[in-house]
């Protein structure tokens, strides 16, 4: 039996406005895939969590770079690949946003966030590429 894979691939300028195109591909994905609830909540979630670090970290918000976003769907994960064009990032120099000082600390929850609800994360290379698995 072949596997129905679905391929999906955006690149979108460093504007927090293009988070709806995310959005939209989420939607696209989801309706495709009839995904529970939670499953989507994780994917969509991670997924703009992961753009938006892009955008305002990765990229600085400089309008002038890309960031591109890699699909792919098969009939049981999910996996994206985001890229920036900024210079990276230590996933170990992140702090905890649960503990202590840094509860009130606006960084660092996204990728709390992603590690959490993803099923697999991965920072690749000087850190402007990670990866995102959510099993369904």
């Amino acid at each position: 039996m072949v596997s129905n894979v679905i391929k999906r691939q955006l690149e979108i300028h460093s504007r927090i406005e293009e988070l709806k195109t995310c959005l939209k591909v989420c939607h696209e994905v989801g309706d495709s895939l009839s995904l529970d609830c939670e499953t989507y909540f994780s994917f969509q979630t991670s997924l703009l969590e992961a753009v938006q670090n892009a955008i305002i970290h990765g990229n600085k918000s400089d309008e002038s770079k890309k960031v591109k976003i890699d699909m792919e769907v098969d009939e049981s994960t999910i996996q994206v690949r985001i890229e920036d064009e900024g210079s990276g990032f230590d996933p170990e120099c992140i702090a905890n946003p649960t503990c202590g000082d840094n509860i009130t600390k606006e960084n660092g929850r996204g990728i709390f966030f992603i590690k959490n609800l993803c099923d697999g994360f991965e920072v690749i290379g000087k850190g402007n590429v990670v990866k995102l698995l959510i099993r369904i």
